[in-house]
């Protein structure tokens, strides 16, 4: 764009020749605000034109502050379409009353509060999800028609949460897998891993455990079944001192070398491989109920089959032990 005004403009050409490169940090922002301004308002055209939409919002600290996100979805030449319209800090307050009005201004401020909203989509937190009190029910005093729905994918992952922690093998094995990722996170530890990862021609990353994203826990079970080898040896080669955590690799190596942590492994890949397969079909923007319940039915049919199939699954274990 700069040469292209330089070839038209003698000043600016003078100006550009000398030292104005126009990528001070202002100037890029300003570039930014302005091209976010204009995305806006395409997504608000579109919003006005199919005339009423869904409103998706979730929160997250960001560093010190509580950001919240405002999204839209709605349909566009007979396609669903989602958009994202803005962050909002809710920092000063984060019960219901407060985000509710965050939302209500949000929405205000960007002239879509009086077009229909049909739903209304969060997680299932009580200063959200309440009956009585929560984000939605203040919504629906506005928008009558807005019909709560929680969250999908957030619905599997407390499903999956509160499975795990009723088992004590499954707990247990999650914590070792927590563990893990905590002391091959250290610089000196983390670069001895590599380094035994390309002795033995491998290359996988590990990776922080979350309970509200569980493809993480798919993706780190991924690296460890990949990398076991160099695990092993390098848990072997700081299990005795001089190393000063000598202790903790020694436990862990005496955790990861048992059979059962190695059946976890082999069961806990599978059946998340299963699970992240469901809940990428989830995320979709064009999944429907019917499709949402499809894919879940499909889902549980693996498992069972899963179930049926031990034999050729311990197989598995075998070979990889």
């Amino acid at each position: 764009m700069c040469s292209f005004l330089a070839k038209r403009d003698a000043s600016f050409c003078m100006m550009q020749q000398k030292s104005a490169t126009l990528t001070s940090h202002d100037t890029q922002n300003e570039f930014i605000q302005i091209a976010s301004e204009m995305v806006m308002k395409e997504i608000i055209k579109e919003i006005e034109a199919n005339g009423f939409f869904t409103l998706v919002v979730d929160e997250a600290r960001s560093y010190k502050s509580e950001q919240m996100t405002v999204c839209v979805r709605y349909t566009h030449n007979m396609e669903i379409q989602e958009g994202f319209l803005g962050f909002v800090d809710c920092s000063e307050g984060t019960d219901a009353e407060s985000l509710h009005d965050h939302i209500k201004k949000f929405m205000d401020e960007h002239g879509i509060s009086k077009l229909p909203v049909v739903g209304q989509c969060y997680d299932g937190a009580a200063v959200m999800a309440g009956k009585v009190n929560g984000v939605q029910q203040r919504m629906r005093q506005d928008h009558p028609s807005a019909i709560y729905i929680h969250c999908m994918v957030h619905k599997l992952n407390l499903v999956l949460v509160e499975a795990c922690k009723v088992n004590r093998v499954a707990s247990g094995f999650f914590c070792v897998m927590e563990s893990l990722y905590t002391f091959f996170s250290q610089p000196g530890t983390h670069h001895a891993f590599l380094q035994m990862q390309k002795q033995l021609g491998v290359k996988a990353e590990l990776s922080a455990l979350s309970d509200t994203r569980w493809v993480c826990r798919w993706h780190n079970m991924s690296a460890v079944k990949n990398s076991f080898k160099s695990i092993m040896a390098t848990l072997a080669e700081f299990s005795v001192p001089p190393y000063c955590r000598f202790t903790e690799a020694s436990g862990l190596l005496h955790s990861v070398g048992k059979l059962e942590f190695c059946v976890c492994l082999i069961v806990f890949s599978h059946a998340l491989r299963i699970i992240h397969v469901a809940s990428q079909a989830l995320q979709k923007t064009d999944t429907t109920l019917a499709q949402a319940s499809s894919v879940l039915q499909a889902s549980i049919q693996r498992l069972q089959k899963m179930r049926k199939n031990w034999e050729e699954m311990w197989r598995e274990i075998l070979t990889f032990l």
